[in-house]
């Protein structure tokens, strides 16, 4: 197998890409309620997660003080 050049190889892939996109069939509005649904689920798991890791710190931080406390106070 012969080595083709970096910027060629890309321009291939994207004439393959292009000839391959399908076309959209949505309406404006549609296209846009479907990005507005795509922002809020994303606000949404990031805000899961911010919970998330702030469960997991106060469990922690729990755990550390349960230990700390039973092996000082013998």
């Amino acid at each position: 197998m012969h080595e083709i050049e970096p910027r060629e190889l890309a321009r291939l892939i994207a004439l393959e890409l292009k000839e391959h996109q399908p076309e959209c069939h949505m309406t404006r509005s549609e296209q846009q309620a479907v990005k507005d649904l795509l922002k809020t689920k994303k606000s949404a798991v990031r805000a899961f997660l911010w919970i998330c890791g702030a469960l997991a710190l106060w469990i922690i931080k729990d755990a550390y003080i349960y230990v700390i406390n039973h092996l000082t106070i013998k």
